[in-house]
């Protein structure tokens, strides 16, 4: 399990025409035994290249390690995110939420790559 005190993970993203890669720090929850990410405004970049070849790297801090993405499937998805980021972030996650007000909502489940262990 994550240390309370790990509010967020580097996300290296990759480009979706020109595999470049790039990098941001992002809010995170672990929901199950699985890593989640997500965005009130599903047409940033990262989340378009996460869309578009679902190749990641995350690093806790001891070294970025490799992840496969999968868009949330359904609204239950987006809503179990949404509630684990709002537990996690309360006061936070209510302003972004509502300074996106009009913007889609997307989120990611990260696997990781080959079967390896998530542990950060």
């Amino acid at each position: 399990m994550t240390p309370p005190s790990q509010w967020s993970v580097v996300l290296k993203h990759y480009g979706r025409r020109s595999g470049k890669a790039y990098t941001l720090k992002v809010w995170f929850v672990e929901l199950g035994d699985h890593i989640w990410v997500g965005t009130q405004d599903r047409t940033r970049n990262w989340a378009r290249n996460l869309r578009a070849n679902h190749r990641a790297e995350l690093d806790f801090g001891a070294g970025p390690r490799a992840y496969t993405s999968r868009d949330a499937g359904d609204e239950a998805e987006l809503a179990r995110f949404r509630a684990a980021i709002l537990a996690k972030h309360p006061v936070t996650a209510r302003i972004i939420v509502w300074l996106s007000r009009g913007k889609i909502p997307c989120c990611f489940e990260l696997t990781p790559a080959n079967g390896a262990d998530h542990t950060p």
